[in-house]
């Protein structure tokens, strides 16, 4: 009932998910089927009730709790009917606390492998077949010499301009099943210091936002440097 939130009528599979039959549903009110407090308090529900007499449909979380006392996560709809005997509100909700579960779970997983990847010294990124960035870690960003949260639009752009074709090249021919032979770049970092990196390529296909060539690149600067001195080193005592 619109006004006193008492339960007029329940489907079938409402009765089944909360436990009750509909006999049973009927003396009770939209408050008696949920747990006060928490993170959602029964007046989340009957709020939310009420701005759908004047809003229109209201779509919100909120706890129903079966027979058995078991709190059930459920995504409701609220929606105000008028009808000639009575206003009412038609509920339609769903359980989702397998879907929350597999949220939570996956935003430990998130945050576990953020932790992990936050101490590579090996940059991780994603890109697209033109050289632009779809993903990168904090590892890659630093490797770049780019601070957390500021745009990266194309690896390109911090290539050295003659490095560009080889760069474009390892990219279009990247293998699906093993990363590319290694190559060597030199890239100038967004405080203009010069590096260079070794670079790997792999084509990879997991999701829509996830396709492209996944990448992996280092900073080399110092074994280069080192061979460099080795090389002249050689050179000096011919």
């Amino acid at each position: 009932d619109a006004e006193t939130k008492a339960i007029v009528w329940a489907n079938r599979a409402a009765c089944a998910m909360l436990g009750f039959s509909l006999e049973d549903l009927l003396p009770l009110k939209a408050h008696d089927m949920t747990r006060p407090g928490g993170k959602y308090p029964r007046e989340v529900g009957v709020n939310a009730m009420d701005r759908s007499i004047t809003q229109g449909p209201q779509v919100y979380e909120w706890y129903y709790r079966s027979r058995e006392g078991i709190d059930i996560l459920s995504e409701a709809i609220a929606t105000y009917v008028p009808l000639s005997e009575r206003d009412v509100v038609m509920v339609q909700f769903r359980d989702i606390s397998v879907e929350d579960t597999l949220k939570q779970q996956l935003r430990r997983y998130e945050t576990r492998l953020r932790e992990f990847m936050q101490d590579l010294s090996e940059g991780v990124a994603v890109l697209a077949p033109d050289g632009a960035v779809r993903f990168i870690s904090d590892s890659g960003r630093r490797v770049l010499g780019e601070h957390e949260g500021e745009a990266i639009h194309t690896m390109l752009d911090y290539c050295d301009e003659e490095e560009r074709g080889g760069f474009l090249h390892q990219l279009e021919v990247a293998p699906r099943l093993c990363p590319s032979e290694p190559q060597h770049y030199r890239i100038t970092q967004k405080d203009g210091t010069p590096r260079w990196l070794r670079v790997t390529f792999r084509g990879i296909e997991i999701e829509d936002d996830l396709s492209g060539r996944l990448i992996h690149f280092r900073d080399i600067t110092e074994e280069v440097a080192v061979s460099y001195t080795h090389l002249r080193a050689h050179e000096t005592g011919r």
